[in-house]
């Protein structure tokens, strides 16, 4: 989904001769490299982790979630 939505920037920069990557360090940018994949891991090891190993039957404890 992520992939997705960058190509939605990187596509038209990239017809129109714009720079594909930004050339300064900015919090946009902090946010799109670091903030934003750390959350969806987190995000993502809670529901979808989380509800497998509850279908399983093994307590919550078993990967400290």
């Amino acid at each position: 989904m992520g992939l997705l939505i960058a190509l939605t920037g990187i596509i038209p920069n990239y017809l129109q001769g714009n720079p594909i990557w930004p050339t300064e360090f900015s919090f946009p940018l902090l946010n799109v490299l670091v903030i934003a994949p750390v959350f969806e891991e987190f995000l993502m090891r809670g529901a979808i982790l989380g509800t497998f190993v509850c279908s399983l039957g093994m307590p919550r404890t078993v990967l400290n979630l």
